[in-house]
């Protein structure tokens, strides 16, 4: 199952070592504003458009509150059927 991660502070740190010791678990993109293209430790890619997570099955979110409903709001636009 791939999740993504949109954040890349230290919240988004945290559940990437987190997700790290669930085997059937991959994450597939992490969705920044600054490291755009940029390939993590782990394989993970960095992304800065929103569309590359709509194949996940869960999109984990870790931003402030006020970009918290803005992107809940975006991915309703795009009609993200899966988890968040």
């Amino acid at each position: 199952m791939y999740l993504s991660i949109i954040g890349d502070g230290i919240q988004s740190k945290n559940i990437q070592n987190i997700i790290k010791r669930i085997k059937d678990i991959k994450i597939q993109f992490i969705l920044s504003r600054k490291k755009v293209g940029k390939v993590g430790k782990v394989g993970n890619v960095y992304t800065k458009n929103i569309n590359d997570l709509l194949n996940s099955k869960i999109i984990y979110i870790c931003v402030p509150p006020k970009l918290n409903i803005q992107i809940l709001k975006r991915l309703y636009n795009l009609n993200y059927k899966n988890l968040i």
